[in-house]
């Protein structure tokens, strides 16, 4: 989300580098903008590491594939990268941090191909996850608003499709 509000830059791979969008959801429109090349340096850890986010303080939350075909859903402190695991879950992806950090937000299916993906929270200081109620076909690159209070994600099989939801129970969530 950018800070005029109603903007959300998504930045994609393709085999020539980068590539970045840019949707203005009231306006309902999109334009091609440059995309940034960051870095990423990833902490060590056991298992492979997929569905990273990084927080606004540099604390980083990820997926690893357990050899069970179950996921462990990992949180690495800002400051030293220990490694913190909150949940173990069925086939559930690390999608976003909320505004505060104190929730993440997955996108969880029953199906390899992740059809009927539901968003679900989990407090960043692990326990049960809680499903928002949202299905939707192959949900990802989930972005939280400042305000905590909306998403826009994008869904289906290309990936085409830019969603936005409002009103989410985020930043009330206890």
């Amino acid at each position: 989300w950018l800070a005029d509000g109603p903007t959300v830059r998504s930045v994609g791979q393709t085999p020539n580098g980068p590539v970045a969008w840019q949707f203005d959801l009231d306006a309902k429109q999109a334009a091609s903008v440059a995309a940034e090349r960051r870095p990423r340096t990833l902490p060590k850890y056991s298992r492979p590491l997929g569905s990273v986010v990084i927080a606004p303080s540099g604390a980083i939350a990820a997926t690893a594939n357990n050899p069970d075909g179950t996921f462990a859903q990992v949180v690495f402190s800002a400051t030293d990268h220990v490694p913190r695991e909150l949940a173990v879950t069925g086939r559930c992806f690390m999608q976003a941090w909320s505004p505060d950090e104190r929730w993440l937000m997955l996108s969880c299916s029953d199906h390899r191909d992740n059809r009927d993906s539901s968003l679900y929270l989990l407090s960043a200081d692990g326990g049960p996850l809680r499903r928002l109620g949202l299905v939707l076909d192959q949900i990802h690159q989930v972005r939280l608003h400042p305000d905590g209070r909306r998403i826009a994600f994008t869904a289906g099989l290309s990936r085409a499709g830019v969603f936005a939801v409002e009103n989410l129970p985020i930043s009330r969530a206890r």
